[in-house]
Formats: structure tokens, C-alpha cells, sequence
């Protein structure tokens, strides 16, 4: 009896390190641009870099110079092309590291301003850089999954959420994470097919597949649609400023009347997701009792919407890059009501 009581002992303690080593797990941070990044340090000399960890991606891409690299210890590998050189270095993620490989373009780049991302999209060439392709080919998860949480608010020594690549974190769920159906139209991005797009009570048209980003916090719609919320905004006697030659969003002079924005989304065994975003979710207060509109519209006819990034601040989403299939469960609420 002793026996089998260590033995169930020792299979639990197996179990919670399987886990734990199944899972990487990065705070997350939003920059004065509005932007989302990650803090890691990396190769050998673990020189501190922000990273932005991307869901819309080719190929992994990090502007340095070729001098700060081989200071910092990545090592060079091949050169790609004319313009473009390709590195691998060590990457520490807390306790964890993982050896992952990047592109340097050489000519024309701003160093400040160029892109310094990790690739976690779906894997569109096996000759392109793909940071969770590494890691899971690494064995540090066991799933080929990143899920992605935010909170309202920024705390003050700048945590905004958390990136978990492997496993979910299931004390960040309030109940079963939901598989979406994936448009097939899209399968070089993470994509879900929708079936309504609602203001208040009012249905309006919409695209049939929704992607997502992490680039900006605004939801991208269809011209109609976009059209079709300014009216109801005039109907509701809410006070904007806009102009299609202006090249930016509507100036809102208050936000007391407006209503949420309610996507219906398709889960793969046939129901219904409905996902809400509230009037604080999509503006954002400029002071002087105004606020920018937070949704941004497209002219084209592919047929797709946008969610921004304020989606994780309800949602608790994953990404499985095998299958460009996104995976969603409505935060519990002591995550939910984070400052």
C-alpha cells in the first residue's frame, strides 16, 4: 500500500513537471506607440533586446547591426541574399532557453526603427525562420500552440499581459477553450469564420472570416460596415468628427451612448462564439472629453475583418500553427478585472 502511494506520488510530481516543462511562459509589455513587445535576452553575452512576438508573420526578423550581433554572441549562419544575412542565437526565456534563428537585412534599414520580431505565424516555408517551429522541434513544449493574455490596464512596472507558448494556462480561462472552424482562404494566418456582426441590437454586414493582430489595438472592418456604425452613431445622436480625406479615425465627444460590438463566431463543432467588445475597448480617450475611435475600415472585397489586440483583454486566445486554427475561452474574472 505504501508502495503504490509513492508510486501515485511520484506520478503526480512527473505529471506537474511534464507541465511545467511543456510551457514557456514571457510577460508581455505595450509600448508609448501602442505597440506589443516582449523583453528577452539573448546570445551568449545575453544582451537584452525587445522583441515583438508576431502572429502575422513569414519568417522570423530582428534589425541589428552586424557588429552588436557578434558582440552579443549569435552566430552568423548563411547569406540569404544581396540584402539579407541569416543568424541564430540563444534566447533566454526566464529559466528556459532555446537556440532560434533570424534574418538581418544589411541595406536601407533604419536600426531604431526597423523590424525586431520572433515568427509565430503558420509556417509558410520550411526554408524561413519560424521561432515556435524551433522551439517545439526543440522539445521545450510539447504542443505547437502560443496563447495570448492582456489586462485593461498596464500596471505600473509596465506588465500588460502574458504570451504562453506551449500549453494554456488554464487559471486564465473561465470556461472550456472553444476550437474556431478556420477559413481555408487564409491559411498563410491565423483566421476564424464569422456568421454576425452586431452594434447594440443592429445587425450589419460583415466579412466572413476575421483575422487577427497584434499590431494595433483597432478593429479593422469593411467600408460598409465602417459606414454603417456612423450612421447608427447619427441615429443615436452621438457627436463625431470624421472625414475620409483626413487619413484618421473619428473624434467621439463622448462614448455614454454607445453600444458593444458582438462577433459571432463559428466553433468547429458547428455553435456559436460570441465574442464582446466593449465602448472602452474600441476608443481610446484623448483628454478634453474626446476620444479616437478605435476601428479602422477596408475598401477591398477579400472578405476578411480584423480583430486589434484590445480582444485579449477578455479573451484568453491561442494560435496552433499546425493547423492555423485559433483557440478561444473567455477570461475568468479575477484575470479579467486586472488593473
Amino acid at each position: 500500500m505504501v508502495k503504490i502511494r509513492k508510486f501515485a506520488q511520484l506520478l503526480i510530481i512527473s505529471l506537474l513537471l511534464g507541465l511545467i516543462s511543456a510551457n514557456i511562459s514571457i510577460p508581455l509589455k505595450i509600448n508609448e506607440k501602442h505597440g506589443i513587445y516582449m523583453t528577452v535576452k539573448y546570445g551568449q553575452n545575453k544582451c537584452q533586446i525587445d522583441l515583438v512576438p508576431q502572429i502575422d508573420c513569414v519568417q522570423s526578423t530582428i534589425v541589428q547591426p552586424y557588429g552588436t550581433l557578434d558582440e552579443c554572441g549569435a552566430n552568423f549562419i548563411d547569406k540569404i541574399d544581396y540584402y539579407t544575412k541569416k543568424y541564430e542565437a540563444q534566447f533566454y526565456f526566464g529559466a528556459k532557453q532555446s537556440n532560434i534563428s533570424f534574418q538581418v537585412p544589411s541595406i536601407g534599414v533604419d536600426v531604431e526603427y526597423g523590424t525586431k520580431e520572433l515568427c509565430f505565424s503558420p509556417l509558410f516555408s520550411d526554408r524561413y525562420s519560424n521561432a515556435l517551429a524551433e522551439i517545439f522541434e526543440q522539445g521545450l513544449i510539447t504542443e505547437e500552440r502560443v496563447y495570448i493574455s492582456l489586462n485593461k490596464k498596464q500596471t505600473d512596472d509596465g506588465y500588460a499581459g502574458q504570451l504562453d507558448i506551449g500549453i494554456p494556462d488554464l487559471s486564465k480561462t473561465k470556461n472550456q477553450i472553444v476550437d474556431l472552424q478556420v477559413s481555408r482562404l487564409y491559411k498563410r494566418y491565423y483566421s476564424a469564420l464569422t456568421n454576425s456582426f452586431s452594434y447594440g441590437k443592429k445587425e450589419l454586414f460583415t466579412a466572413h472570416t476575421v483575422l487577427f493582430t497584434i499590431d494595433t489595438p483597432a478593429l479593422t472592418v469593411s467600408l460598409s460596415t465602417f459606414i454603417d456604425m456612423l450612421d447608427q452613431f447619427t441615429q443615436q445622436g452621438i457627436l463625431f468628427n470624421f472625414s475620409f480625406n483626413s487619413g484618421k479615425r473619428p473624434i467621439l465627444y463622448s462614448i455614454d451612448l454607445l453600444e458593444d460590438i458582438t462577433v459571432g463566431l463559428l466553433a468547429q463543432d458547428g455553435s456559436v462564439f460570441n465574442v464582446t467588445i466593449t465602448p472602452e475597448q474600441y476608443t481610446e480617450p484623448l483628454g478634453n472629453e474626446q476620444y479616437e475611435l478605435l476601428i479602422s475600415y477596408r475598401d477591398d472585397q477579400d472578405g476578411n475583418m480584423t480583430f486589434g489586440y484590445r480582444i485579449f483583454q477578455s479573451y484568453y486566445i491561442g494560435f496552433d500553427m499546425s493547423q492555423s486554427q485559433v483557440l478561444i475561452s473567455e477570461k475568468n474574472y479575477q484575470q479579467n478585472s486586472q488593473a
